[in-house]
């Protein structure tokens, strides 16, 4: 029968009455509890699995040594490696190429060979060197001269005498005045070009000795070219300068400066293709490297020179003797042939 209030029938048996009902005064049998549902059992904790073991770190490789590059085409350690480090170098240990002797710059020479060889090339071309040292000696000695005519004609003109307790004094007659004036003039003159000559006489020296060393002769108006001797000019200068104000400075500077810068001038001629700075610095490294041989040759030029300048034109005809000696050391040390005599 269809259920009216269900008409789709999507509920079947709604709305029916139950077929039976239990007698009168029966309990009606409750209906047995549904079994309670048996849960599934908690699911077993995971055993946590052991703690992994620290990763063994691979030991901390040797540093490379001192001074070792690092090869350009050696792989380079992976992501989280180490670099290949090497050991630290031990304490106290010596480094490498540590107290080992610097290259030497020069070589060596024999101050009296030196000497001797300057002594023989003097010789060899005295004439011109006589001829040409003469020069300057010459207007020096008639400076002199005319310096001790105006100096007598000016006292000459005046008399002193002791009169009546009194001392008299005469003015200098006009005569005297003007021949006196006339001479100190001249000196003066005469030592200002002298000075000049000499100048230009010592700067000729190591000019032609640098000739001389190249195998080429000379005569001694080459002594008086100036051609090429600018930079010999600074160095002479300035060597001059430095001695005169290092003696000022309680004079030890002053003789230090000169032995080390002895060879400035010769390097200046036979090296004309380096600076004027150069010949500074190579003459400190010779005279450095050489400290014996150098201290020899200052020690006896210093001597010969002051025995020459007790005559007048000693020390300058000797000039050449001392370009030629150092020359010769230079040469030497840097075992380069010298003319033979």
């Amino acid at each position: 029968m269809t259920n009216p209030f269900d008409p789709q029938n999507d509920h079947p048996g709604a709305g029916e009455q139950p077929q039976s009902m239990p007698p009168q005064g029966q309990q009606p049998q409750q209906p047995q509890q549904p079994a309670q549902p048996a849960y599934p059992q908690q699911p077993a904790q995971p055993a946590y699995s052991q703690q992994p073991a620290q990763p063994v770190y691979p030991q901390q490789p040797t540093q490379p040594g001192y001074n070792q590059q690092p090869n350009p085409g050696a792989q380079q350690p992976g992501f989280g490696q180490q670099p290949n480090y090497g050991q630290a170098p031990q304490f106290g240990a010596q480094q490498p190429g540590y107290g080992a002797p610097a290259a030497r710059t020069f070589g060596t020479f024999d101050a009296m060979e030196s000497l001797s060889f300057g002594a023989r090339m003097f010789g060899r071309d005295v004439v011109q060197w006589l001829i040409a040292g003469a020069i300057p000696a010459v207007v020096m000695i008639v400076a002199f001269i005319f310096g001790m005519v105006g100096i007598t004609a000016m006292s000459d003109s005046a008399t002193r005498g002791y009169s009546g307790g009194y001392y008299t004094y005469e003015e200098p007659s006009s005569a005297g005045v003007i021949f006196g004036g006339v001479g100190l003039g001249v000196f003066m003159l005469g030592m200002v070009v002298a000075s000049a000559l000499m100048i230009i006489y010592s700067l000729g020296v190591y000019r032609v000795s640098a000739l001389v060393f190249n195998g080429q002769s000379f005569t001694w108006k080459d002594v008086y070219n100036l051609k090429g001797t600018g930079k010999l000019f600074g160095v002479i200068f300035l060597t001059a300068l430095a001695v005169n104000v290092g003696m000022m400075l309680c004079i030890l500077p002053g003789m230090v400066l000169a032995f080390l810068l002895v060879f400035a001038p010769a390097f200046a001629v036979l090296e004309p293709g380096r600076s004027l700075g150069d010949a500074f610095s190579r003459s400190l490294t010779l005279a450095k490297e050489n400290v014996g041989p150098t201290l020899i040759l200052v020690l006896l030029s210093a001597v010969i020179m002051w025995i020459a300048s007790m005559i007048i034109i000693g020390s300058v005809l000797l000039a050449p003797v001392f370009a030629f000696a150092y020359g010769h050391a230079i040469r030497r040390a840097q075992n380069i042939p010298v003319p033979t005599v």
